[in-house]
This record gives C-alpha cells, sequence and structure tokens, in this order.
C-alpha cells in the first residue's frame, strides 16, 4: 500500500521516518504489521531497529517467534541479535514464557545468559527454580550474572544459596560483590568477612576511593 511504499523510500536510503509518518504507521492494522515484516530481511541494518520498534508498538504476534529464532540462530551477528532481544523483551510475560520453556535444551552458554536474562525480569511459576539451577551450575565467571537475575527476580528462597556462595575462596572480588548485593537485596544481612588483597578489581577501587 502506499503508505509501506513512502516509509520504504526512507528505510531504503538508510533513513528513520519522520516522526508523525512513524505514528501513523504504529497505528495501521495487522495486514499492514504482516507486510512490513515481510520487508525487514530487506532493509538495511541501520534501520531494522526502528522497523522492529514499530512492529512492536503495532503488536504483531509473529515477531515473539520470530525473535527467538533470531537469538538462537548462531550466524546472527550480536548487534543484529541484540535488536531481537529488545524486540522479545515488549512482548513482556509472552516473552519470559518463552524463554523458560527454551532453557532447559540449550547448551551454548550465551545463549542461556540472553534467556536468562530475558526470564528475570518476570518471576512467572518456574523462573526462580530455572535461575537458581543455572547459578549453582555456572562457572566462577558467570556467578556474578546469574546473582544478580537471582537478586531481581526477588524471591527469597534464594538467600541461603547465595550467602553460601559467598564462602567459596576462589571468589573475586567482584563476583563476590555481585552475589552479596543479591542476597542483599532479597533481605539478607551478610557477614562474611572476607580479604581481597591483590584482587586487580579490588586494588582499582581501593585506589579510586584513597583519592
Amino acid at each position: 500500500e502506499r503508505l509501506l511504499e513512502l516509509d520504504w523510500e526512507y528505510w531504503e536510503q538508510g533513513e528513520e521516518l519522520p516522526a508523525q509518518l512513524a505514528r501513523v504507521l504504529s497505528a495501521q492494522d495487522q495486514q499492514t504489521a504482516q507486510a512490513l515484516f515481510r520487508l525487514l530481511e530487506r532493509a538495511l541494518p541501520e534501520v531494522r531497529g526502528e522497523m522492529l520498534e514499530i512492529l512492536c508498538q503495532m503488536q504483531y504476534p509473529p515477531l515473539l517467534e520470530a525473535g527467538f529464532a533470531k537469538i538462537l540462530e548462531p550466524s546472527v551477528e550480536a548487534d543484529e541479535k541484540q535488536l531481537w532481544i529488545e524486540a522479545v523483551q515488549q512482548f513482556g510475560e509472552k516473552s519470559a514464557e518463552k524463554a523458560l520453556a527454551l532453557l532447559p535444551e540449550q547448551k551454548d552458554k550465551q545463549i542461556q545468559i540472553i534467556l536468562a536474562d530475558i526470564l528475570s525480569y518476570w518471576p512467572i511459576c518456574g523462573a526462580f527454580e530455572q535461575c537458581l539451577s543455572l547459578f549453582e551450575k555456572a562457572d566462577r565467571e558467570q556467578k556474578a550474572f546469574y546473582a544478580s537475575c537471582l537478586g531481581r527476580l526477588g524471591d527469597e528462597r534464594a538467600v541461603e544459596t547465595l550467602t553460601q556462595a559467598l564462602k567459596d575462596p576462589t571468589l573475586d572480588y567482584y563476583t563476590y560483590c555481585a552475589i552479596r548485593d543479591a542476597a542483599e537485596e532479597l533481605g539478607a544481612w551478610v557477614e562474611v568477612d572476607r580479604e581481597f588483597s591483590g584482587d586487580k578489581d579490588y586494588e582499582i577501587i581501593k585506589a579510586a576511593m584513597l583519592e
């Protein structure tokens, strides 16, 4: 239709739509949304973000499934993958439900992190158990991230696991702080004394505080 043809003239040149034109497009029906969705693959990378944002505003249901397919696809570049992550997050609780369903079958650690991050903003049934399991199984380098997921979910059942993890003598300062912060966010009173002299992050922060 003429409206999409006009929009495409901007996008074909790598230009974003004028604000008024974008508002008009986002108010169109699902048939227009379907046509816009088909244009995505032809679009230049610099305008895909705007196109996805408009599709989210149009509440186009197939975008959720397509977005997770892109997230799971190894060949998708990081910048484009981030656009799809932001798009699926616009579906709120539905995005969390999809992430929860996909997580158990994932082996790629980076995909696990992406899905857990999406999940951690919505305390749906099963979210706590999945994030707790990922925290317990995580390598030391990923403990901090999964601790933050548990803190965000807000389930106090995580406190015991988090406070026990603080006793690990191999924790670096950054990871220790992330786990401690998550535990305290959930209401814990942390009284674990640790010495971090020589730790790179600790020494940088200490030096900055003394300036």
